[in-house]
């Protein structure tokens, strides 16, 4: 029988060596160089993702209202209490400022990171259903064909452009420090004029908004009056307007065309058109106006 040799754990030990307290503040220190070096990558990672997320829900709710726009022939007002809902006004400011009514635009609610979308929009864009103000038969030209209205404006990068409607989310973060998370020139109480640039440190803000020309292309149409020289209708020809259907009309809200002369001109959509001969107050044509472009003559043949 093979003796048996007896090794002492002693030797067994003897090529073990322990982390010494220098090498533990090492392994320490790199761990804590690495860790100190993903935070803010996965804090840049999680706030993209989070514009992202915002950039589309701005998208979302610019195209829903440019589609209510085309369907209505109006805007939507802002939702001013909070149930998603649009509070309809009357009167008041050249502007109205609140949230987006998401309720009526089949939209969820938010901005995508908790907080509610400012919406801002010209009033003569809202109004429908009864005539208040005249100059919302002239809206197609006065505030989307020409230069547009300065009430509500966007400093885009820099350049100043005039808006119908503008949407705004605080971003990820309150940058500037302020008291809510819009930063900037959209915290500093001037609800007609919005900023638009690249985040930097203090400004992290999101917007979009619609051109007025977007809105002209699908809510307004053009008409030509041409009354040609010599014919029955020597007097002048008013072109008027209404938007309850006939009941109320807007006398010579548009152009008159003098005998032997025409006119252009754009007018909203889903609203009733007339031509009225001025001497006898006869209607010659009276119609429902859609976008498409539509040509009267009068020869008085």
């Amino acid at each position: 029988m093979s003796a048996v040799t007896m090794v002492s754990m002693d030797a067994l030990c003897s090529d073990r060596r322990g982390m010494t307290l220098v090498e533990l503040a090492l392994v320490l220190v790199l761990v804590g160089i690495l860790t100190g070096a993903a935070i803010p990558v996965a804090r840049v990672y999680f706030q993209s993702g989070i514009r992202t997320k915002i950039n589309n829900r701005l998208e979302e709710a610019k195209k829903a209202l440019e589609g209510y726009w085309e369907v209505n022939g109006y805007l939507p007002c802002p939702d001013t209490d909070g149930d998603g809902k649009e509070n309809r006004e009357s009167g008041g400011g050249a502007r109205l400022v609140g949230t987006l009514p998401h309720a009526d635009l089949g939209l969820p609610p938010g901005d995508g990171a908790g907080r509610s979308l400012t919406y801002a929009v010209l009033r003569e864009l809202t109004e429908h259903n009864s005539v208040t103000d005249s100059e919302r038969s002239r809206r197609c030209d006065d505030y989307l064909l020409a230069s547009g209205s300065a009430s509500l404006q966007v400093r885009d990068s820099g350049v100043l452009v005039s808006v119908p409607f503008v949407l705004v989310s605080g971003g990820p973060e309150n940058k500037d420090g302020g008291g809510g998370y819009l930063d900037g020139e959209n915290a500093d109480g001037n609800d007609g004029l919005y900023e638009h640039k690249p985040a930097d440190t203090a400004f992290d803000d999101l917007l979009v908004y619609s051109s007025p020309y977007s809105l002209a292309r699908s809510g307004c149409g053009k008409l030509m009056v041409l009354n040609k020289s010599g014919g029955t209708h020597t007097e002048d020809l008013w072109v008027e307007q209404s938007f309850d259907g006939g009941t109320t009309w807007l006398s010579g809200s548009h152009v008159v065309v003098d005998d032997g002369s025409s006119g252009t001109l754009w007018v909203e959509a889903h609203s009733r058109i007339r031509v009225v001969e001025e001497a006898t107050s006869a209607t010659l044509d009276e119609f429902f106006f859609l976008t498409n472009p539509v040509t009267l003559v009068y020869d008085g043949a």
